[in-house]
């Protein structure tokens, strides 16, 4: 969005978005803030109902496809979003990403807070919460939208006796605020970021924890609990560990049975669910439990006796699991204590290939251990769908930042697929994109590297590059207008494109050619580089049909000024660098490329310039050759004088003495 999109307050603490919403700084609502958003009374001119924002922290990293899929869609149960757009803070000098939601009718209406929470009845759970987030998840899982953040305080309360309203869940990445009590067993003991949005599957077990803690009136774990709880999880199977530990009202018994099932293909549908809120009770499909060894694993002191729960003490215990797979107590433990023979044979023929590095073979050991389970590598967990958000968070954080391009590199995603039960479409997708993020890690620098596969593999990040990171550029339409806004704010200098903005536009232009993004690695010459640069730049001005870009267009210049240098014709090069200063000034870039991107121009002057070489050297010889000879005939000419001259004296004095002899005899 061009600079003039975006409006100064009007007044104190008003902001607004031209022709579109209004945003009041001075009216916070703190009881409507998530974790990762502010939120903020608002207006709308696209809708004349009551609205409020949600300002998105720095930092955070919201659902972009779904935001722009939700925009003007309205959600039964849920929170239906008005418009969308980043919006300029000048108190804070940067942009950030905001939200206006329609506000629900009914007045004041707040977040219900989890500490406050008392047990409901119930007949009154499944009507004032159950309902409206199932017919709120049957219009997201309609749109390929999960929603991977439902709890007990992220519904709305409107007041009165009002059905409450299913909140938010596109400011933060899907599962990242959610406690691992409430995530599905596969999720639960994987880093949050790197959960992934998962699938609707993963909603339903979700509800199955809402309507438990409803009911309940307090959390599934006490504070500080919740890793003992995911043990007996890993160990027991969630339904069990839940109705060990809870004393679970008989009302919801077969419902919680139904929803918390660990095997996602048993658990309830949507359907199954409102057959059981409309008295159609379906029986819930059993819940089988892991297999249990007979005696325990012991990892770093952790009792293991399920194959998840030794993957998962095992990937904390990274450090110290080699030779422990290595060993013949586990390769025994799998065998004898849970017949996991199979298992056992792909385990310790994997263990036994040297040619691995430990940290691989672990990795993969673990995999095969708990399929459903996240890669885990040297400490660090994602599920696949989540690795993009990881390497976005981390990306400053050198060790997480190594292990990430790692699991790419070592094709640990194929490895994962290989060991499902059953493909999904999903997950053959991803196999594609995993692929594809191997083979651009590998490429390096200028585009080809950690960056770039971050913006693939992330497709809801805006470009972070220190000179646009402040203006929050999500859409390619925005890159060049905001690169001359910080042009005219002097902020881009060198070589005005960097990694960060060649992986944006390569991953969000996915028909720009990678050739082009190649010659701008570090080992082509220097003109072929900067052509390539003013080449994309170009490209990006016509196909957005962008104006004229005079601030930027001045920096492009600085740029191309030193590298004209390989024409070595004083008149062509003269002729060059009037042409790009002149179409600086028009701002197009297309005007700037004409007179630099003529491969044949440049191989005349090069070939001109070699020709002119060679025949300056060729003059050089005859000149030194006529230079040489021409001493030599000086020396030659005197020799022959000075030898002449001899001869003449010699000449000379025999006819004198001839002459006095003669004289002589006469006179005699």
């Amino acid at each position: 969005m061009a600079e003039s999109d975006i409006s100064t307050p009007e007044s104190a603490g008003m902001i607004k978005k031209k022709g579109r919403f209004a945003i009041d700084l001075g009216h916070p609502l703190p009881e409507l803030d998530t974790r990762s958003a502010d939120a903020y009374a608002g207006s709308s001119e696209k809708d004349a109902s009551l609205a409020f924002a949600m300002l998105c922290h720095v930092g955070a990293i919201p659902r972009w496809q779904a935001i722009r899929k939700m925009i003007g869609k309205d959600i039964d149960g849920g929170l239906t979003l008005i418009d969308a757009d980043r919006i300029s803070l000048p108190h804070e000098g940067r942009h950030r990403l905001a939200l206006i939601y329609k506000r629900p009718a009914g007045g004041d209406f707040f977040r219900l807070k989890r500490e406050t929470l008392s047990a409901l009845p119930p007949a009154v759970a499944i009507k004032r919460y159950l309902k409206p987030a199932v017919a709120a998840l049957k219009d997201l899982h309609a749109r390929d939208i999960t929603h991977r953040a439902i709890r007990v305080d992220n519904f709305l309360y409107p007041g009165g006796q009002a059905e409450m309203i299913l909140g938010d869940c596109l400011t933060a990445p899907p599962g990242s605020e959610q406690p691992r009590t409430l995530e599905p067993l596969p999720m639960a003991g994987t880093d949050p970021m790197g959960r992934g949005a998962g699938t609707p599957e993963d909603d339903l077990f979700a509800l199955g924890t809402l309507l438990l803690e409803l009911c309940l009136g307090h959390a599934l774990a006490p504070p500080g609990e919740d890793g003992k709880l995911l043990i007996d999880r890993f160990e027991f199977g969630t339904v069990n560990a839940y109705t060990n530990r809870l004393k679970i009202p008989v009302e919801i018994e077969d419902a919680v049975r139904g929803l918390l099932n660990d095997d996602p293909k048993e658990r309830w549908s949507l359907r199954e669910l409102e057959d059981w809120i409309g008295g159609h009770a379906p029986k819930p499909k059993h819940s089988r439990a892991p297999g249990r060894a007979a005696r325990p694993l012991v990892v770093a002191g952790d009792h293991c006796y399920t194959r998840q729960g030794a993957a998962d003490a095992l990937g904390a215990a990274w450090q110290r699991a080699d030779p422990l797979i290595k060993s013949s107590d586990f390769d025994g433990w799998l065998r004898r204590g849970l017949s996991e023979v199979k298992t056992a044979k792909s385990i310790a023929e994997l263990m036994a290939d040297s040619k691995l590095r430990p940290a691989l073979r672990v990795s993969r050991a673990l995999i095969l251990l708990d399929p459903p389970g996240p890669i885990r590598f040297n400490g660090t967990t994602a599920h696949l769908g989540g690795v993009g958000a990881m390497m976005v968070a981390n990306r400053d954080r050198g060790e997480v930042r190594q292990a990430l391009a790692q699991i790419i590199d070592a094709r640990l995603a194929v490895h994962w697929i290989a060991a499902q039960d059953k493909a999904r479409d999903e997950t053959l997708s991803k196999h594609i994109a995993f692929d594809r993020a191997n083979m651009l890690l590998a490429g390096g620098d200028g585009g080809l590297g950690y960056e770039r596969v971050m913006y693939e593999l992330c497709p809801d990040i805006h470009c972070l590059s220190p000179v646009l990171e402040d203006q929050m550029i999500f859409d390619l339409a925005q890159f060049l207008p905001a690169l001359e806004n910080a042009a005219k704010n002097k902020r881009v200098r060198g070589e005005v494109i960097d990694n960060h903005m060649l992986g944006f536009i390569a991953a969000r232009h996915k028909s720009l050619s990678d050739s082009w993004i190649r010659s701008i690695n570090k080992d082509h010459d220097r003109y072929g580089q900067v052509v390539a640069v003013v080449r994309i730049l170009s490209y990006l001005q016509q196909h957005y049909t962008i104006g004229p870009l005079p601030n930027f267009c001045q920096r492009v210049e600085t740029l191309l000024r030193p590298v004209v240098t390989e024409f070595k014709n004083k008149m062509v090069r003269k002729r060059i660098l009037e042409t790009i200063e002149k179409a600086a000034k028009s701002g197009m870039l297309t005007k700037m490329l004409a007179p630099i991107d003529d491969p044949k121009a440049l191989v005349k002057d090069k070939k001109q310039y070699k020709e002119a070489v060679r025949d300056h050297a060729k003059a050089a010889r005859d000149i030194y050759i006529l230079r040489n000879n021409a001493d030599r005939i000086r020396e030659l000419s005197h020799r022959i004088g000075e030898q002449a001259g001899a001869a003449v004296a010699g000449v000379v004095g025999s006819i004198i003495v001839v002459v006095v002899l003669f004289d002589a005899l006469v006179n005699s």
